[in-house]
C-alpha cells in the first residue's frame, strides 16, 4: 500500500470523480496509496473540504455509494431507524453516519435495501460478510425481472393465468419473470377481478425450512431468494415467518 508517487492523468481522474462519493480510505486504498497522500493530491487539485475523515459519512454521500440515492429512500431510512449523527462545520450541519453503526443497522434492516449498484469498497474496507452476498442477490433478482411497461401480450397471458384457478402470486412471479409485488399492482391497474389462489400459509413450517430461512436471511438473501429455496413458500408466507422468528428472538433476549 501507498508505494507510488507519479501520479497519473487516470490517477487523478478517479480521484476527482470518488471525492464525495467514496470515503478518503477507500480511494486509498483503490489507488494503493496513503490517505495523507490523497488528501495532499486533493489540495492540490483544489477539490473542496472532504467530510469523510474514515470513520464517518454524510447522509446523502451514503445513499449515493450504496447506489440508492433516491429522495423516497432517505425517508424509509430515517422512518426505520437509521442511525444519524449530526455534525458542524464552519456554515452548516451534516446529517452524518459512523460507518460501523451503518453496517450494524442495515444487518438488521436488508429488506430495505438494494446493493445491486453498490460497489465493493465504497464505504471502505473490510465488508461484513453478508454484504457481498446481498450485492450479489440483488444483482440477479435486477436482472432476472422485467422492469419495462407491460405489454397488450402480457396482460393477456397474466390474466389467461389468473383464469386457471391454480396459480398463486410466488407461481405467477416466476412465469412471468416480473416481482409478486409488480403482479399484484398489475392486477389492480387492469382491476381484474380474478386473482391469484391463496399460497397455503397455514401448512406448518418445518424445522429445516425455519433453518434455511433463518440461515438466508442472516447471509443476506431477499424474501424472493427465500422463497425460491423453499419452491412452495409465497414471499408472503417468508416474510411472515421470518417477522415471526426474529419476534420471538427479541423477546428472548430481552
Amino acid at each position: 500500500m501507498g508505494k507510488h508517487s507519479h501520479w497519473t492523468k487516470e490517477d487523478e481522474e478517479y480521484l476527482e470523480d470518488s471525492w464525495g462519493a467514496k470515503s478518503i480510505p477507500a480511494i486509498a486504498k483503490n489507488l494503493d496509496r496513503t490517505v495523507n497522500a490523497i488528501k495532499v493530491r486533493a489540495q492540490r487539485l483544489g477539490l473542496t473540504r472532504h467530510i469523510h475523515n474514515g470513520e464517518y459519512i454524510t447522509f446523502n454521500q451514503l445513499l449515493v455509494a450504496i447506489g440508492m440515492g433516491e429522495t423516497y429512500v432517505r425517508t424509509k431510512f430515517e422512518n426505520n431507524g437509521i442511525p444519524i449523527k449530526l455534525k458542524a462545520s464552519i456554515k452548516k450541519k451534516y446529517k452524518v453516519i459512523y460507518i460501523e453503526a451503518f453496517w450494524k443497522w442495515a444487518e438488521q434492516h436488508k429488506n430495505l435495501l438494494n446493493f445491486k449498484n453498490f460497489e465493493p469498497g465504497a464505504l471502505g474496507w473490510p465488508e461484513p460478510s453478508w454484504v457481498d452476498i446481498k450485492r450479489q442477490s440483488d444483482k440477479a433478482k435486477a436482472n432476472s425481472k422485467k422492469t419495462t411497461p407491460w405489454t397488450a401480450e402480457e396482460d393477456k397471458k397474466l390474466e389467461w393465468l389468473l383464469n386457471q384457478f391454480k396459480y398463486g402470486y410466488s407461481d405467477i412471479a416466476r412465469i412471468m419473470e416480473r416481482t409478486e409485488g409488480a403482479i399484484k399492482r398489475r392486477c389492480c391497474d387492469l382491476n381484474l377481478k380474478v386473482r391469484p389462489i391463496k399460497a397455503e400459509n397455514h401448512r406448518k413450517w418445518e424445522e429445516w425450512e425455519t433453518n434455511i430461512l433463518l440461515d438466508m436471511h442472516n447471509k443476506g438473501y431477499t424474501y424472493e431468494d427465500i422463497s425460491r429455496k423453499l419452491n412452495n413458500r409465497s414471499v408472503q408466507a417468508v416474510r411472515g415467518k421470518l417477522e415471526r422468528e426474529l419476534d420471538l428472538y427479541s423477546r428472548s433476549v430481552i
